[in-house]
């Protein structure tokens, strides 16, 4: 699936050439990527969306909806500047930022997040919230990074006469609220930030959510019904780790698959850790960091975090490999040695 910006560059195009139908396609999309974006979204691009919601509506004569997306775009991001490459309407741009005012006093609605989180961290359009937090009203994109870093999403109206959104609920497996979420970490200075002077590993704060962190998530669990009639096992037989189990293969490759684990587990420790204190940094002082240094670091987040995962799944696979596939198959005979010769004993 492609990313909502490039579903939002196609709207783009659209809107100039006065495609609607190929705007409103486009839109669509969008909007389906942001609830299964794998990253926070960011508040300028869901602006963005909005904008050419509205957009699309003056296209189509209808004002009062472009007002209500216009007004949309500004709750989600108050500073947005107005395109004047896209649309060079004056009067269109006069109503725009009449209702840059107007959202400031509009009404809001809790948004229900749980005190206790675990490890997840709530976002909506975007910024982090927490308990007892409220926003404007109409439709805005709730988001969850779970405790593993995968990060899930869904659009709501945070409706007071419904049940409420399950926050929690948003990740795919269970998440344990009794871990305390993770600490602040100590703030670098602007200049070291700029140029990318990473902490060391052994100087950040050690919790459960860093470790966590490192580890990919957990796959859903299918239960097998054991086989019928099933032979007996052999009590003379050798167990599983028994010495006669293990051969060349089976021993360089169970090697192979631990050093592999042991590779993404440094990785992590070393270069995702780091990368994510940067990007928790940038996400606190928004005002000390450009957008495209923000990218960068949240990039180099997720490239470094794909590798570390990369590695232990590859390690993990590789093992599982040695272990049960190079396994020395046991039989039924032994050999023996005497003064006066050798041979094979037991059932052929």
């Amino acid at each position: 699936m492609a990313f909502p910006a490039e579903h939002l560059d196609e709207a783009r195009e659209a809107l100039k050439a006065s495609d609607k139908r190929g705007a409103t396609v486009a839109l669509d999309a969008a909007y389906s990527a942001f609830s299964s974006f794998e990253g926070v979204a960011a508040d300028d691009v869901l602006a963005t969306y909005w904008v050419y919601r509205g957009l699309l509506a003056h296209q189509r004569k209808n004002d009062d909806a472009a007002m209500d997306a216009f007004r949309q775009a500004l709750v989600v991001d108050g500073a947005f500047e107005w395109d004047k490459a896209l649309e060079a309407d004056r009067e269109l741009r006069k109503m725009f930022e009449a209702l840059r005012g107007e959202v400031q006093s509009r009404d809001t609605v809790s948004i229900g997040v749980p005190q206790k989180m675990g490890c997840a961290q709530a976002y909506v359009d975007g910024r982090r919230v927490g308990e007892g937090d409220a926003v404007g009203v109409g439709r805005r994109l709730a988001q969850v990074q779970c405790p593993h870093g995968d990060v899930h999403g869904v659009w709501t109206d945070f409706d007071a006469s419904k049940l409420g959104l399950d926050w929690i609920g948003l990740c795919p497996y269970p998440v344990d609220t009794s871990i305390e979420g993770a600490q602040e970490a100590p703030e670098d200075t602007l200049e070291a930030m700029l140029a990318f002077d990473e902490p060391k590993a052994e100087g950040l704060l050690a919790n459960a959510c860093l470790d966590l962190m490192a580890l990919p998530p957990p796959a859903k669990l299918v239960k097998t019904s054991a086989p019928e009639n099933q032979p007996p096992k052999s009590n003379g037989g050798e167990s599983f780790f028994g010495a006669s189990s293990w051969n060349s293969q089976r021993v360089l490759t169970v090697a192979a698959g631990s050093g592999l684990i042991a590779g993404g587990v440094i990785v992590h420790f070393v270069g995702v850790v780091p990368a994510y204190q940067m990007v928790e940094w940038g996400r606190r002082n928004p005002s000390g960091v450009s957008r495209f240094q923000a990218d960068i670091l949240t990039e180099r987040f997720v490239q470094r975090r794909a590798i570390s995962w990369s590695l232990m799944a590859t390690g993990a696979l590789t093992s599982s490999v040695g272990l049960f596939v190079f396994r020395s198959k046991p039989t039924g005979v032994s050999p023996w040695f005497s003064p006066t010769g050798a041979g094979l004993a037991g059932r052929f």
